[in-house]
């Protein structure tokens, strides 16, 4: 279940940990690359920042289905390293932007 920030000025969802995993695989299903993503601390009784994020930037080379494969996989790896439950902001895209889609063509 996520958790509404709009009450600390953002448009994002959080989620718990174990929530955070399920939102990586649905969004490497849906072929939707995970940018990074920002850890929360649940400060009772509300969230805060943790200053805590994490990018994974496609590589040059790298065809978009192997950069969604590839950047889910790392925000698992992330989310894994993180002790007890923490919440999480994911930043996706969709679709490569100009600066991915170059990347992505220099072979």
């Amino acid at each position: 279940m996520a958790t509404d920030l709009s009450i600390h000025g953002m448009t994002d969802l959080a989620w718990k940990t174990k929530d955070a995993f399920r939102v990586l695989e649905s969004t490497a299903a849906l072929g939707v690359a995970v940018v990074g993503g920002d850890l929360w601390a649940d400060v009772d009784p509300k969230l805060r920042p943790a200053y805590l994020n994490w990018c994974c930037d496609i590589n040059y080379g790298e065809s978009w289905p192997d950069y969604v494969r590839r950047s889910c996989e790392y925000g698992a790896e992330y989310l894994a390293s993180q002790p007890g439950e923490t919440w999480f902001t994911l930043v996706v895209s969709e679709k490569p932007d100009a600066k991915q889609l170059a990347k992505s063509y220099d072979r």
